[in-house]
């Protein structure tokens, strides 16, 4: 006799499937607040296979609770053996007075949910932010409605830290989109009142929001939390600064199922302990609902209720959750495990960051969403969000017949005959670089070959003046730093040094690429300024970024696996294919968006027209249905298929010439002894989208 709660669908489905698992003959009782779910599920496996003995053993009913002249018959051990009871405190109490010898009560008994934040969670107001903002999955989602859902929040923080903490996670609650959770339709009238109360009389607590039943946080000023923490609901949290985590740890009893924790260090000091005051369950913060119903939740198995026990659940999927995928939230390791996660999750993602978007991380839909511009348009910009006024950059964020345009006006500096030409003196740098590194017997390869070598090929293969050389990646790094926040004054500076470039140009021509596209015309006009300005921003960023990226990660690469160096040194053939490997592998413009011109279908989801899409690239590249064992670097995947590239008319104009650029380092660090890491290195992002290296020490020799 399954008697089972309604808070969540859910519930209904893990009930049934636990029922098939033990082959029990069952009746399901349906509660009042879900009197449909279950019985949806079983009407579908009648229609699948009536005779099928997992629908013969089952009966899906409905009756009031409480009803005694169903009850007192139906409760007997004539009829049962076992009362699975979940729900209240009230239910349970209700079902006790039928037991009797031959009739047992598994009673999975009402639990309530609490989080600890580490002191780390303050160190600024970033890392607040993205703590509030999981925070507040945890909270909000499922209306508050589950027994997993964070009730009391308890912060080692200072109490004015708490009130900062709990403004922001008041904020981020109500940001959470309506089809995650909404205000309580029905807002428990006695917490109302003592919100009001607390509000009106209360020192010893700080009450935010709540004024329309929307849902509220209450600070508390002591290491207390309040009276009635126990009834929170409706998106109502209260946040508790304590001194130590030990703090938090005596506040835990019988009745608390789940910890959520920040950061994951913590769980290793609560894994052995928070099991002796009673908890069940420690997530990850931001990963409470995502809930497994293949643990053994509620200590459901006989064995588990003879030990004390945890699950300790430590997740980096989706942002802590796939509904709240958000790009600029992300460090790049934690991007491969939230990749992963994208491509597991189904053909399309919905995420509800920056305006709402369609999120793609699957291989086949990443490549035919490149090739197919008439739909996913990049003329509406590929960086998302994007300071406004800022420039667009050609020819990547046109369509045609513009695109068209500005790509034959800049492809003279990358046709195969230029990079044939270009390659001796881009040998010549190379040496250059390495030289003074190898004599010393050590170095940095980011600051000293990974970041002045593609600015200084760009610069040979464009025609930029040395002064334009040395500004373009101080004027890069601060683009990537202001435009996501909306401020477009990063703009000013490089039109300042475009402006210097072009009458220079135009004043002492040269031989050069630049003197030629000055003077070029368009339909029989001269090229405009601003024409030139869009396509020299594009030279001065994409000429240098991505190859830079690339170059320090393999670079750290070939550090980390001396091994590597000694293949490629005795098989100089398979260069190629570590510099293919490696742009696969750690995709250096690790995603980009696009907005729809029509409405399309991508799987089973529909996309609107005027839809933005975020196009993840970097998950494509390590999808296992195109590459097998995606994570591991290998030379032997033949012919490249990665997208790094793209795909379609906006295929990167400069993939040859870094290419070579990328092979030529190969070829001269053959020549010297092997290097070997010395320093640990970070990777980083700028712009959310561009993966960088801050350093790759090395000793050679």
């Amino acid at each position: 006799m399954h008697v089972i709660a309604g808070n969540t669908p859910i519930i209904a489905a893990i009930t049934l499937v636990r029922n098939a698992i033990v082959r029990g003959d069952a009746i399901v009782k349906l509660p009042s607040n879900d009197p449909v779910t279950a019985l949806a599920i079983a009407r579908t496996m009648a229609g699948v296979d009536p005779a099928h003995p997992l629908v013969r053993h089952l009966c899906v009913a409905y009756w009031k609770g409480g009803d005694e002249s169903v009850e007192r018959v139906l409760y007997h051990p004539a009829h049962v053996e076992k009362i699975v009871a979940w729900g209240g405190f009230d239910s349970i109490r209700h079902v006790t007075r039928y037991l009797q010898p031959g009739l047992e009560l598994v009673a999975l008994d009402p639990k309530l949910s609490a989080t600890v934040i580490g002191p780390e969670a303050f160190a600024d107001d970033r890392t607040l932010a993205e703590v509030a903002r999981l925070a507040a999955a945890d909270v909000g989602l499922l209306n508050q409605e589950a027994c997993f859902n964070a009730r009391v929040l308890y912060a080692v923080a200072t109490p004015e830290q708490a009130r900062r903490f709990g403004e922001l996670l008041y904020r981020e609650v109500q940001d959470i989109p309506a089809d995650l959770s909404t205000p309580a339709k029905r807002f428990d009238p006695e917490l109302r009142a003592d919100l009001r109360a607390l509000r009106a009389t209360s020192e010893w607590f700080h009450v935010i929001g709540g004024r329309d039943d929307e849902g509220a946080v209450v600070v508390s000023e002591l290491d207390d939390p309040v009276e009635f923490h126990t009834s929170l609901s409706g998106r109502v949290a209260n946040v508790v600064p304590v001194d130590d985590v030990a703090s938090a740890l005596r506040r835990f009893n019988s009745y608390t199922q789940t910890v959520e924790v920040w950061p994951d260090r913590l769980k290793t000091e609560l894994r052995d302990v928070a099991p002796l005051y009673g908890v069940q369950r420690l997530v990850s913060l931001g990963c409470a609902t995502d809930f497994r119903p293949e643990l053994p939740q509620d200590a459901l198995e006989p064995t588990r209720r003879l030990v004390k026990w945890i699950v300790d659940e430590t997740r980096t999927d989706v942002v802590r959750h796939a509904d709240l995928f958000d790009h600029h939230r992300l460090d790049p390791d934690l991007a491969i495990e939230v990749h992963r996660e994208v491509r597991e999750r189904g053909r399309v993602v919905r995420s509800p960051a920056h305006g709402g978007m369609y999120v793609l991380g699957r291989y086949a839909d990443v490549a035919a969403a490149l090739k197919d511009h008439e739909t996913f348009s990049s003329a509406s910009g590929v960086f998302h969000p994007k300071a406004p006024d800022a420039p667009r950059f050609a020819p990547l964020e046109y369509d045609p017949p513009e695109q068209v345009t500005f790509r034959a006006l800049m492809r003279p500096p990358f046709t195969p005959a230029s990079v044939r030409e270009l390659t001796p003196a881009i040998t010549d740098l190379v040496r250059g670089l390495l030289d003074p590194i190898t004599r010393r017997g050590r170095g940095d390869f980011v600051g000293e070959l990974a970041v002045p070598l593609p600015l200084a090929v760009v610069s040979l293969a464009v025609g930029f003046s040395p002064d334009a050389q040395h500004r373009i990646r101080e004027l890069t790094s601060d683009t990537w730093s202001k435009m996501p926040a909306g401020d477009n004054s990063f703009w000013k500076p490089f039109e300042a040094l475009f402006r210097d470039e072009i009458r220079r140009a135009r004043e002492e021509p040269g031989e050069d690429y630049l003197s030629s596209l000055v003077r070029a015309e368009i339909d029989g006009r001269p090229v405009t300024e601003d024409e030139l300005h869009v396509m020299l921003v594009a030279f001065a960023i994409a000429g240098h970024e991505t190859t830079m990226n690339t170059l320090s990660h393999l670079l750290l690469h070939l550090a980390r696996h001396p091994e590597l160096q000694d293949r490629l040194r005795a098989r100089p053939d398979l260069m190629p294919a570590a510099v293919d490997e490696t742009l696969r592998l750690w995709t250096p413009v690790d995603h980009g968006t696009r907005v729809t011109t029509r409405e399309t279908t991508v799987g089973d989801t529909r996309v609107p027209a005027g839809s933005r899409v975020l196009l993840l690239t970097g998950a494509a590249n390590r999808d296992p249905r195109q590459f097998p064992f995606p994570d591991e670097f290998r030379l032997d995947r033949g012919q490249p298929r990665h997208l790094t590239f793209g795909q379609g008319i906006h295929f990167c104009l400069g993939a040859q010439l870094a290419r070579v650029e990328l092979r030529v380092v190969l070829e001269e660090l053959a020549r010297h002894g092997n290097h070997r890491l010395v320093a640990p290195a970070t990777r980083y992002y700028e712009n959310a989208r561009h993966i960088c290296v801050d350093q790759v020490a090395v000793e050679i020799g």
